[in-house]
């Protein structure tokens, strides 16, 4: 039986970037992390940046694996061939509606060879229930989570960060905090519980998930207003003007990513920009994607997508 570990967070909370630094103390405790991703329009984009670090990894582009993609979530758990030291991560979309997924992965039939999945709730301490609407959503994200991941922590003063501890504490009572540094340890010792358990009728419950899911599941998704368009790139673009049409974009982008390359015979990269940051990040990929097709993909609710194919349309010019 293999541990099966669900990263969520709401959009750019930094859920990949926990990842890039989770996985390498998976294999320095001795396991064998895969990965499977998923995100709006492209999760290619993202899995460029775990190549070499994981295993396996499994891209799910379009629509959320708690409803539009479950199919094929399930058919990649289910064609997984796992080793007996494999791990199995899925980083979810970051407006997955999380209780109805963690359900939907405890009880379905045909994922009897995992574990009840670990969920890791990734929270962005700066922007926590600044989200507006989106707050519920956020709030129902770490309902069910075993363990919690407070990132951006050391941007924000002491009393916010009490703040945000002290709102976790009562909506996810039964989660404890994530020791990055411990946590290849905590899944190599559930590894090893697992094989030694002999297989009964049923599947083994090893995990501190709460059993009350059904009561948690809504029958509209919170999620259902959020649209993502995909633009393709120039070959080559100005830096300046990118991080220039990234700052304006308007403020119902709430994530902005994509590849770029900025001269013929130089590195590619991977940016991004969350809601109200700034600047953008750049990442440079250390070889060239495996599909070298830059473009720029969009989240957010109820997208002007002339407006923004217009703009990027001047940046191009």
């Amino acid at each position: 039986m293999t541990p099966l570990v669900l990263l969520v967070g709401f959009l750019g909370a930094g859920k990949t970037t926990l990842l890039r630094t989770l996985i390498p103390e998976l294999r320095a405790a001795g396991l064998d992390p895969s990965l499977i991703l998923n995100d709006y329009q492209n999760a290619r984009v993202d899995a460029e940046l775990f190549r070499g670090l994981a295993s396996d990894v499994r891209p799910i582009s379009g629509s959320c694996v708690c409803c539009g993609s479950r199919e094929e979530l399930i058919e990649q758990l289910e064609t997984f061939s796992p080793g007996e030291r494999s791990v199995m991560l899925i980083e979810a979309n970051g407006t997955t509606d999380t209780p109805e997924l963690v359900e939907f992965l405890s009880a379905h039939p045909r994922l009897r060879g995992y574990t009840l999945p670990i969920q890791i709730a990734v929270v962005d301490a700066k922007r926590w229930q600044k989200r507006f609407w989106h707050n519920e959503l956020e709030r129902v994200q770490v309902r069910t989570a075993t363990h919690l991941y407070l990132s951006r922590r050391d941007e924000v003063p002491p009393d916010r960060l009490t703040t945000v501890e002290r709102d976790l504490a009562k909506i996810a009572p039964q989660s404890k905090g994530l020791e990055v540094a411990r946590f290849g340890e905590e899944m190599g010792a559930l590894s090893a519980d697992v094989r030694s358990i002999e297989r009964r009728e049923g599947r083994v419950t090893i995990s501190p998930m709460v059993k009350t899911f059904s009561v948690m599941t809504r029958p509209v998704h919170a999620h259902s207003h959020f649209a993502s368009a995909e633009f393709a790139l120039p070959g080559l673009v100005l830096r300046e003007s990118l991080e220039g049409f990234l700052s304006a974009l308007p403020p119902e982008v709430i994530r902005a990513k994509g590849v770029v390359r900025f001269q013929a015979t130089g590195p590619w990269f991977i940016f991004q920009k969350v809601e109200q940051s700034k600047t953008a990040q750049f990442i440079e990929l250390p070889n060239p994607p495996a599909e070298a097709v830059p473009l720029l993909i969009v989240v957010g609710p109820q997208l002007d997508i002339a407006a923004l194919s217009a703009r990027l349309s001047a940046l191009i010019s």
